[in-house]
Parts: C-alpha cells; sequence; structure tokens
C-alpha cells in the first residue's frame, strides 16, 4: 500500500532532481516470467528509485541489512517497501550471515510468484564513472531458486546505471536494460561443474553491463575525462520535455567516446586533454560555461519579453517551493558525509519535508479560510518545476549574452580552442564518427 502511494510522489522528486532521465531498452524485461534485475550500483538507492517508479510491475530489492539492525522502524519500512535484507559480516558477525540463507529463501519465493527482483550486482555503492566487479550474487540467488524450483523459468537481464554526476542537481540519469539471459541455458552446466556454471553466467553478466556503462579505465583520468562529457552534452541539444525518454542514442553516443579514449595512446589522449583545459581556461577568463562557449542560441533580445512576462510566475514558483528543497540539500550536505548516499538521502528528505511543509499551508489556509492562498499552495508542485526550466531558461541565456558582448580578440580565441579541440576529437575517434560531437 505505501509502495504505491508513495511512487507517484518519487516520480515527482525524481523529475526535478534530474534534469533528464533516459529510460530504454525496458521492452526486453520479459512478461509473465520470474525476472531478477541484475544492475551496477553507482549510489545508496536513487537507481532503486527509478526502477521502481518507472517500472510497471511492482519490484522487490535485495539491500544491505545494517538499518534493519538499527530499530524497528527500518525493519518495518524494508517490509512495506518489499526489501530483503542482506546482512554483512561487519554488520552482526557470523550469525547475521547465516540470517542471509532466509533472505535468499525470501528471493527464491519472489521468483517463484513470477515477480520481479533487483540485485546490484556489484555487491557494494561507489560513485564513480566505473564498472566494478561483478559479485556472484546474482547467480547464486538464481541457481539456487532454480535448484529448489527447477520448472521456473528465471530471466536475467542486465541493468545499466549511469549518470553525469548523481551528486548535482538537474543533472542526467541514463538507465539502460540490456537483453534477457535465460538461466536454464546454464541449467546443464550447473549440474555438472556448480562453481564453474555460477563463474560463467557471472561473466556474462558483467560482459553485457560493460557493454553499456560508462566506463573510464584510468583513475587518474577521471577529472579530465569528467570534463568532456560536460562540454559533450553541453554541444547536444536535449529537449527539455518529456523528461522522462526512451531514447538510448545519448548514453550510446557517450560511452563510445569514452570507449575509444580508453585506448588511445597516451600522447594523442594527452592532447585531447590538452585542447580541452585550454578551451575551458579560455572559458573560465571570459565567464562563461562550456553551455555559453560552443552557442550563441540562448541569446536574443526578443526572449526579455518572454523574462518579463514570466517573472511573477517564476517568483511565486521559487519562492513558494524554496524552503523544503533547500532544507533537504543542506541537511544532506552538512550532515552526510558519504557521496554516495548524499543525492539518495536529499531526494527522501525533499519529498518528507515537502509533504509537511505543502500540507502545514494548506492547512493554514483553511483555519484562516483564505481561498486564494489555498489556490496558491495548491498551485505550488505545478509552479515549482515551472521556476526551475524559467532559471535554466534565464542561465542559457546570460551565457549567451556574455559571448555577445566579448571583444572580437577574446571571442577568436575562444572559438579557435574549440574547433581545434573538435578537430582534435574527430582525429582521434575516427573521422567517420564525427557526427556525435
Amino acid at each position: 500500500m505505501l509502495y504505491k502511494i508513495t511512487k507517484p510522489l518519487a516520480k515527482i522528486a525524481l523529475t526535478t532532481y534530474f534534469r533528464k532521465i533516459y529510460f530504454s531498452n525496458a521492452h526486453r524485461i520479459p512478461k509473465d516470467k520470474p525476472v531478477i534485475l541484475a544492475a551496477n550500483h553507482p549510489t545508496a538507492f536513487i537507481e532503486p528509485c527509478i526502477l521502481a517508479c518507472w517500472l510497471d510491475e511492482p519490484l522487490h530489492f535485495m539491500a544491505r541489512g545494517d538499518f534493519v539492525l538499527r530499530s524497528a522502524f527500518f525493519r518495518k519500512l524494508y517490509d512495506l517497501y518489499h526489501i530483503i535484507p542482506i546482512y554483512r559480516i561487519q554488520d552482526g558477525g557470523y550469525q547475521k550471515l547465516k540470517d542471509n540463507f532466509s533472505a535468499f529463501d525470501a528471493g527464491t519465493e519472489v521468483l517463484r510468484q513470477n515477480k520481479m527482483i533487483l540485485i546490484l550486482a556489484e555487491g557494494g555503492t561507489k560513485h564513480e564513472k566505473r564498472l566494478r566487479e561483478i559479485k556472484k550474487g546474482v547467480a547464486r540467488v538464481a541457481f539456487g531458486s532454480l535448484e529448489k524450483h527447477p520448472e521456473l523459468d528465471i530471466q536475467i537481464v542486465p541493468v545499466a546505471v549511469n549518470y553525469s554526476d548523481s551528486d548535482k542537481m538537474r543533472s542526467v540519469a541514463m538507465i539502460d536494460f540490456g537483453e534477457a539471459i535465460p538461466l536454464k541455458k546454464y541449467q546443464e552446466k550447473f549440474h555438472e561443474n556448480k562453481n564453474n556454471a555460477v563463474r560463467l553466467l557471472t561473466k556474462e553478466i558483467k560482459d553485457a553491463l560493460t557493454g553499456r556503462v560508462i566506463h573510464i579505465e584510468d583513475r587518474q583520468e577521471d577529472e579530465n575525462m569528467e570534463k568532456l562529457l560536460v562540454y559533450l552534452e553541453a554541444k547536444k541539444i536535449q529537449k527539455r520535455v518529456p523528461i522522462v525518454e526512451k531514447e538510448e542514442k545519448v548514453l550510446k553516443e557517450k560511452k563510445e567516446i569514452i570507449d575509444k579514449l580508453n585506448v588511445l595512446d597516451k600522447e594523442q589522449k594527452n592532447l585531447v586533454f590538452q585542447k580541452l583545459n585550454l578551451l575551458d581556461s579560455y572559458c573560465e577568463k571570459s565567464g562563461v560555461s562550456f553551455l555559453g562557449a560552443v552557442s550563441e542560441r540562448g541569446f536574443s533580445y526578443y526572449t526579455i519579453r518572454i523574462f518579463i512576462w514570466l517573472f511573477p510566475v517564476f517568483v511565486f514558483g521559487y519562492l513558494g517551493n524554496f524552503l523544503p528543497i533547500w532544507g533537504a540539500g543542506f541537511i544532506s550536505k552538512k550532515y552526510i558525509k558519504d557521496i554516495t548516499f548524499r543525492a539518495s538521502t536529499s531526494i527522501v528528505l525533499g519529498i518528507i519535508l515537502y509533504l509537511i511543509y505543502w500540507l502545514t499551508l494548506m492547512i493554514i489556509g483553511g483555519i484562516i479560510g483564505n481561498l486564494w492562498m489555498i489556490l496558491g499552495v495548491f498551485l505550488l508542485p505545478v509552479l515549482g518545476p515551472m521556476a526551475i526550466a524559467y532559471k535554466e531558461l534565464y542561465q542559457t541565456w546570460t551565457e549567451g549574452k556574455k559571448i555577445k558582448k566579448l571583444n572580437e580578440k577574446d571571442l577568436l580565441k575562444l572559438r579557435e580552442a574549440q574547433e581545434d579541440l573538435d578537430s582534435q576529437l574527430s582525429k582521434c575517434l575516427d573521422r567517420n564518427n564525427s557526427h556525435i560531437l
């Protein structure tokens, strides 16, 4: 019941936090069959929330169980949200590890009912653009269920989770589903050699995710690679609506570029980074971002009238929604030190604080009998996203305005630096694929 009630609220929160959510190839999830979703895990629980919100069928989860040990409240919360706790040795020693057998049994029961369960295949979370080692947990749950119920046609669907920057509001999320892996194709191998079957299935899951997860090979290149992705995103005109799209092209293009740069020789790669940082330095001197550097499409004097007309909507929507959103962000940044939990906490806190705030204003409006206040409070959830869109459009417009005001010499340097970077990227990535730039 609570799962269904909070699902629409979570959708609103996620489409407010993310500027864009690409949710591609969900049609690959088999219908009316037991399904295990095997996903990588870059945040604490944003990806399970996105999946639960935009999948038609209710989703069950396997998640770390240390929270359950802290209070009965979390135990109840886990039950209400279909979460099966998994314990690590640091959560309660070997005794708690034994409790995982009952967790595996619970997972088997979910599959026996032809339902869907999510297992975070890396076994832990880390804020980075990198696919980590895939643990054997998915294979063990799958084969354990098949041993108890040989008639089950269990399907394992790899789920690739990518973010432009999950710790930053108004970033981009990209969720892509791979082809389903029927477990029965490993059934004979499992009877012959269990360990080998587990290894082979785990490898197939890893291979499927490798083809869909943006992976920066060298950790020392994280900063430059991240900066390059920001530049490439600025070059692409993305539709503001709908916020959730089924398009996989954006992810494929970004991944193609990073994959090619990963195998590029050091000299060529450094040349790309040098030109990238040169453009970045010119942008910094000019007071513009990459968005301003790549285009003047956001600037028009005619647009001023639109901003003037819609300014009252922006003020009311921004100020009316500011307090709970600011409060959630402030608390998460101040008290949540682990970056993998920060955005997740901010989103959940935002939902809770916003509900309290909205209901409080509605009650106050009812008590004083002011219909205009009640109507205004009722419209706040609609005006909030409008205020965000207004602010982002205004930022784009001001970026274009800054470019227009640059003197000819500085503008020439900026354009030459951009052209040099694009040219070098085209050479390194193969001229035939320059369309992705």
